[in-house]
């Protein structure tokens, strides 16, 4: 069951253990959701003196680098949270181990304030359950137990074969009705995906400090520790270089100076909440060198001709697709649409909506690529091309406001008549001036029947 997390902030003590400051996603969601909640309520986040003390054992285990990097990001993390004063950390080294002080604190505490724990241990979770549903111990105050997923924050649910006591009506004292967690008549449900923007656009001023730029051979390495090494260059484009990475996936390296903290930021948000749709080249996980430093991200490896140099250019068209029809044509265009919608219902906004970033196979596969440029919650699409650019935003640094759904309506209007009359963009027309004029002007020309046609070659019925 996920929930929303702007319900416990005001009024619930917030604690988190060890292995959620360890995981990759548990991580970059305190991180990126976390920490900007707490900084705008004012909160803080409750981390034990134990939980802190395992951090800076597990940084120095030099029998597991991978586990001991996780932990000094997790060390790290916490420091810089304590800085900036949404962070605590209670107790003494002289505690036992951390899940037995936390169990211990909610077990003080129950009775005196509502508490969100936050563990990714399943141990840790079933015994709290046990501590919340004690008759001993009853309180009017919630205790909710989470996890964190590639969905966000969810409720843990009682493992099969639980039992606590119940009340006459059948329901445990204090319990959500199917498990660990407040009931949902109190804690509303998030939507699915990413907030909504603000109105107010993320800024944060800066690239991010590399001091070794990864090349072909090279040994990066995910946020969870695993190691990939960088194989044959694929692309390169002003923003970084795409490698093969094995196992059907890619690493989009940034070039020197070229990763800026604001997108940096924007990566980890996504990296922790996959959108899961079919065709969609999500990033997975952010990528480290060998001096821990961020220097890209790890995604699905896609195939197909881009849009921009296949269907929209129509002797290639013919040439790279010589089979297709024109109801290929349309199974293209609804498919692409289809994808749009997808991510909207996500709260994804692409901005940057671009032939060059939707790949399509010869048997129909529609694969969007490039995707850590779309716009989620308030950071913006910092990039976009005229000809699908909504006429009041021309002219305007894209990276200065937040577009919404409207924009991405207008991108795919163009994108699917550019895909049903192959070559001829809309706003493009004899007699007219350029597409981005045509645009600002709302000059959509008329298509006479010779624009159907390639030369002396009737498009294909």
């Amino acid at each position: 069951m996920s929930l929303d997390l702007a319900w416990f902030t005001p009024k619930h003590r917030i604690l988190i253990d060890t292995c959620t400051l360890m995981d990759q996603t548990g991580r970059a969601w305190v991180e990126v959701v976390l920490w900007p909640e707490l900084k705008r309520s004012g909160r803080r986040l409750v981390v034990p003196e134990r939980v802190y003390a395992e951090l800076v054992k597990l940084s120095s285990l030099s029998s597991d680098p991978a586990r001991a990097a996780s932990a000094k990001r997790g060390r790290r993390l916490v420091d810089e949270m304590r800085a900036s004063g949404c962070a605590d950390v209670f107790g003494d080294a002289g505690d036992p181990f951390a899940d037995a002080v936390i169990a211990s604190v909610v077990t003080r505490y129950r009775t005196k304030f509502d508490m969100l724990v936050i563990t990714q241990d399943s141990g840790l979770a079933q015994l709290l359950t046990q501590v919340r549903d004690s008759d001993a111990i009853a309180s009017r105050y919630d205790l909710t137990v989470a996890r964190i997923s590639s969905a966000g924050i969810e409720a843990w649910i009682a493992p099969r074969g639980t039992r606590a006591k119940t009340t006459a009506s059948g329901r445990r004292p204090g319990a959500a009705p199917t498990g660990i967690g407040p009931s949902p008549s109190t804690a509303p449900q998030a939507k699915a995906g990413f907030p909504p923007p603000s109105g107010k656009v993320a800024a944060s001023k800066g690239t991010v400090t590399v001091s070794s730029i990864p090349r072909v051979g090279d040994q990066v390495r995910t946020e969870a520790g695993d190691p990939v090494t960088l194989g044959k260059e694929l692309a390169s484009g002003g923003e970084g270089i795409v490698y093969l990475a094995g196992l059907g996936k890619v690493a989009k390296i940034y070039k020197a100076n070229r990763l800026s903290v604001l997108n940096f930021a924007k990566i980890k948000l996504m990296t922790c909440n996959s959108v899961g749709i079919k065709g969609v080249c999500w990033p997975e996980s952010l990528l480290y060198n060998v001096k821990q430093e961020p220097v890209g991200y790890l995604m699905p490896q896609a195939e197909g001709f881009p849009l921009d140099t296949s269907v929209f250019k129509k002797p290639l068209l013919l040439k790279k697709l010589p089979n297709w029809k024109r109801i290929d044509l349309v199974r293209l265009a609804v498919r692409v649409a289809e994808i749009v919608d997808g991510l909207h219902r996500q709260n994804v906004i692409l901005g940057d909506i671009n032939p060059n970033n939707i790949l399509v196979t010869p048997d129909g596969r529609v694969t969007f690529v490039d995707l850590d440029s779309a716009q989620v919650a308030d950071y913006p699409c910092p990039v976009g091309m005229v000809n699908f650019t909504r006429p009041q935003h021309h002219g305007k640094d894209f990276s200065s406001y937040l577009r919404d759904f409207d924009d991405d309506r207008f991108a795919l209007a163009v994108m699917l008549f550019m895909i049903l009359v192959p070559g001829k963009p809309p706003y493009s027309h004899t007699g007219g001036g350029e597409p981005g004029e045509n645009i600002r002007k709302k000059n959509f020309g008329p298509i006479t029947q010779n624009q159907h046609r390639y030369g002396k070659v009737a498009w294909p019925q």
